[in-house]
């Protein structure tokens, strides 16, 4: 099950490729950009917004380096697949997200990714709440 900072985190995620949908993509966990910014998806932003670019950078370079989805599914407090991977979304969220092409589109994908979010809360929240 999520945790409750878990859902916070997702929450933050959400905030975050909303405002800045540029900076979203599904297709890759994270890619540092110097000049032009970084882009991630919705795991890779998970683990930037706990740990910092530099920090990540710091992680990415040690031995073993970092695996993204590990650190987003600790995060979360729970395994992420069935939200970091866009093939194990609900089939009209999924058909939608790769209908979409060009920047044009970074909107739209970003909004998918919002229902996907909210998706996997609703599926994976405690009980309780």
């Amino acid at each position: 099950m999520l945790t409750t900072e878990g859902i916070e985190a997702l929450q933050k995620v959400k905030e975050q490729i909303l405002s800045e949908p540029q900076k979203f993509d599904m297709g890759q966990w994270v890619n540092i950009h110097p000049e032009c910014g970084t882009v991630a998806c919705i795991a890779g932003w998970l683990v930037l917004n706990k740990f910092g670019v530099e920090e990540f950078r710091r992680m990415a370079n040690e031995p073993g380096g970092i695996s993204v989805k590990q650190e987003a599914d600790k995060i979360i407090g729970c395994n992420g697949g069935r939200l970091f991977y866009t093939c194990a979304w609900p089939e009209y969220l999924k058909d939608e997200y790769e209908s979409k092409e060009g920047e044009y589109e970074l909107v739209g994908k970003a909004e998918l990714a919002v229902k996907a979010i909210d998706w996997f809360i609703k599926l994976n929240k405690p009980k309780d709440e």
